[in-house]
């Protein structure tokens, strides 16, 4: 009864034309996501280097415009506006920084009691501002503006920590200045280094300094 039964099989050459198909679908979805870590590196390497230069730029020409050194054109979180933090940011960013770099203001957010004003630039970066205290403005830099939040969002790929402090703009915080290469390394990627506040992966203090030293490309040790 089960003479004319064929048995189900496949041939060597079929077997091997599968396996072939299945190797150029995997390079083909590969190549792409290799490509474009590659084009998001560019991106986020270019643009952070526009930014940090612009507001070093800011920073000297405002200086040589008011004839003042930075420390005596600090900013303080009671200003003519007067309301909150973000009213006095944005009477400082407008008054020293505005005619320096071409911006945005968007718009102002209160998180869990902080206040955030997040600024477009005409790149389509962008940073969450935050004025906790007098002489200091944190700036979570964003490579793409869609990516600007207000959670203290710096994981070291999309977004990246910078501090303005006493009149001095510095990647990360003013306090990494000098650390060495190794230390920065390691906080980066897992906090080993420099702890300040704790971290996780979307808090990441010492990428941005890293960075820096690294001349503001991804080196292959790098933690993508």
């Amino acid at each position: 009864m089960f003479k004319n039964k064929k048995l189900l099989s496949f041939t060597l050459a079929e077997t091997l034309i599968t396996l072939t198909l299945i190797g150029v679908v995997a390079a083909m979805t590969i190549v792409p996501l290799t490509t474009g870590n590659k084009i998001q590196k560019k991106i986020a390497e270019a643009r952070l280097r526009t930014f940090y230069g612009n507001m070093q730029y800011a920073v000297k020409y405002e200086s040589a415009r008011l004839m003042k050194p930075p420390a005596k054109w600090l900013p303080k979180t009671t200003c003519k506006s007067g309301k909150n933090s973000s009213d006095c940011l944005i009477e400082y960013w407008n008054e020293h920084f505005s005619r320096h770099l071409k911006s945005t203001i968007v718009k102002t957010v209160n998180y869990y009691g902080n206040d955030y004003v997040l600024i477009r630039f005409a790149d389509n970066s962008g940073v969450v501002a935050n004025l906790p205290i007098d002489n200091k403005i944190f700036f979570f830099f964003c490579v793409d503006y869609k990516n600007c939040k207000v959670e203290n969002n710096f994981d070291g790929r999309k977004t990246f920590l910078f501090e303005y402090y006493n009149g001095q703009f510095c990647s990360s915080f003013c306090g990494l200045s000098g650390f060495p290469r190794a230390q920065l390394l390691a906080d980066c990627k897992d906090c080993s280094g420099f702890n300040f506040d704790g971290c996780s992966p979307t808090t990441r203090h010492a990428c941005t300094s890293l960075l820096e030293v690294d001349g503001w490309t991804f080196k292959d040790d790098y933690p993508w």
